[in-house]
């Protein structure tokens, strides 16, 4: 990820208009900052890791300012968590059908039922990648593998399924997060954006 100054650290100390409420103001002022960045970097290129990341902070902010104040729906968090997935892996063929979605205030027992459903899934899924016919001098079983995602609300796991020998093995890489206000676009949701930036194909 290309290092710039946090959003945060420059709209640390500057003046609020009067009348502005704190929250209305600090957004608009990281809007424009990041308005004012990508016109910068756009001169450069049409796209870009950082255009990407500024793409990310900016849909972030939106999904926050526009968020429902009542409890989310499934939809609701397909939506915040797919824009920005579909930022960070632009210009890439990912199938999001490989990921789950739930709201958070889905029961324990649904959540479990996902899981084991998005298990399955994939598992059929590699298993059938294994029998296709590929060449040998370019192709090795043994490191096929499957990444998929679980989400519950805001709070997500980016897991694997690997084959070892005749056992399919699902192991979990790391937890992933998308904020729910602008002062949630932390240190935590930078290291969700850096594990899919890691394993970005």
């Amino acid at each position: 990820m290309v290092k710039r100054k946090s959003i945060f650290k420059v709209l640390k100390g500057k003046a609020k208009t009067d009348g502005v409420d704190d929250h209305v103001y600090e957004t608009q002022q990281a809007l424009i900052y990041l308005a004012e960045q990508k016109v910068v970097e756009i001169r450069k290129k049409t796209d870009s890791p950082f255009l990407q990341i500024i793409d990310v902070l900016e849909a972030s902010i939106k999904n926050c300012l526009y968020r429902s104040s009542t409890s989310e729906s499934e939809l609701d968090c397909v939506e915040d968590c797919y824009s920005i997935l579909k930022i960070i892996f632009r210009g890439k063929k990912y199938h999001f059908r490989l990921c789950e979605w739930k709201a958070d205030d889905a029961t324990p027992a649904s959540i479990r039922k996902q899981e084991c459903k998005n298990i399955h899934t994939n598992a059929c899924i590699l298993n059938q990648l294994t029998t296709m016919p590929f060449d040998e001098d370019d192709y090795d079983a043994t490191t096929l593998s499957i990444m998929y995602m679980d989400w519950v609300g805001r709070d997500g796991v980016l897991k694997a399924i690997i084959k070892k020998d005749d056992i399919q093995v699902v192991t979990k890489i790391d937890s992933l997060y998308i904020p729910c206000s602008i002062h949630e676009i932390n240190s935590k949701f930078k290291k969700s954006i850096q594990l899919l930036y890691t394993w970005k194909p």
